[in-house]
């Protein structure tokens, strides 16, 4: 879930001599599904997948975009998937890059896809309080009419996953507030399970952020670069507490009440501890309100799912190929 610390964490490990960490890019998602149906790839295939590429399909912002190169002979998927992400401008080229890590938090959402995909793949999720959470998403929501009902439901459906997710072996769950106030014995818990050594020279990750730098070097619009720098200034600041309860400055009190009658249960299943502020009546009231919002949210997710994800390469070229940035 966005604003759940991901992209600190993903500065985090950026500043790890062997990891190159990757911003998001909603590439390998979308072309997933073209990926898994095949084991050899022709100059024509790589010819539509770099056209994929140039398309505006991401989900979110995105400061990079990918391209594979031509000189090969023959792919693998696995040859294409490190083409693109090693083929990012913002990656850091004097770098031996043993991992590669992608930040999206999308990928919640589809763990089987990713899986079949990269079938060695290991994943990091993070979650943060809902309040400060929602909070932070409302702040910087491109709508400023956004529904905390609908903040709300995607914080629970994202976590709800995250849930389920970490009782595998090859989920490592992580709370931000834990990670933030005390970040030397995390890391090294996650590094372990990454399979790299720990280096101390991680936390003095925001000594190598040039977040100006990578926003200009992008294709992003002026408005959407200073949305991005604003989301994003804290990532040059040394790793702190200052972000934790926030909520408390920003949130109104019905606000806080939604937020707790859809949240607060997934919330403490986490690990993140909430005083109960609602009551019975609370309670009732917010869930009927919440129905007509919770069919809206649901019906976007299967629609998204279908178009994105689902459909044949050729025709989602064809349905993005007009999509304005």
């Amino acid at each position: 879930m966005g604003r759940s610390g991901t992209s600190l964490l993903t500065s985090i490990l950026n500043s790890h001599s062997k990891i190159y960490a990757s911003p998001e890019n909603n590439f390998l998602l979308f072309i997933a599904s073209y990926l898994n149906k095949k084991t050899t790839f022709s100059g024509k295939d790589i010819d539509l997948i770099n056209t994929s590429l140039g398309l505006n399909t991401n989900t979110t912002m995105s400061v990079w975009k990918g391209s594979i190169d031509l000189k090969q002979e023959s792919f693998t998927k696995e040859d294409i998937i490190r083409q693109i992400y090693l083929s990012s401008s913002i990656k850091i080229e004097e770098k031996n890059v043993q991992l590669i890590f992608d930040k999206n938090p999308e990928y919640t959402l589809h763990l089987k896809q990713l899986e079949k995909t990269c079938s060695n793949a290991k994943f990091l999720a993070i979650s943060r309080n809902y309040r400060d959470n929602i909070s932070s998403r409302k702040k910087f929501s491109s709508s400023k009419r956004v529904s905390v009902f609908i903040l709300a439901l995607s914080w629970n459906h994202y976590n709800k996953r995250i849930l389920k997710m970490i009782s595998k072996k090859n989920i490592f769950h992580v709370r931000y507030e834990s990670l933030v106030e005390n970040p030397t014995a995390k890391l090294k818990d996650m590094f372990q399970f990454i399979g790299l050594e720990y280096e101390e020279e991680v936390l003095n990750y925001y000594t190598k952020v040039n977040l100006e730098k990578k926003i200009q070097d992008s294709s992003l619009t002026e408005g959407q670069k200073t949305k991005v720098q604003s989301m994003h200034s804290n990532l040059e600041k040394p790793i702190s507490t200052e972000r934790i309860n926030v909520w408390s400055q920003h949130l109104r009190k019905r606000e806080i009440l939604i937020c707790d009658v859809i949240c607060r249960n997934t919330s403490l299943k986490l690990g993140h501890s909430q005083e109960k502020e609602y009551n019975l009546s609370h309670k009732l009231l917010i869930q009927g309100l919440s129905i007509p919002f919770r069919l809206f949210y649901y019906s976007y997710l299967f629609v998204q799912n279908i178009i994105y994800y689902k459909l044949p390469l050729k025709m989602k070229i064809k349905i993005f190929k007009n999509r304005k940035y």
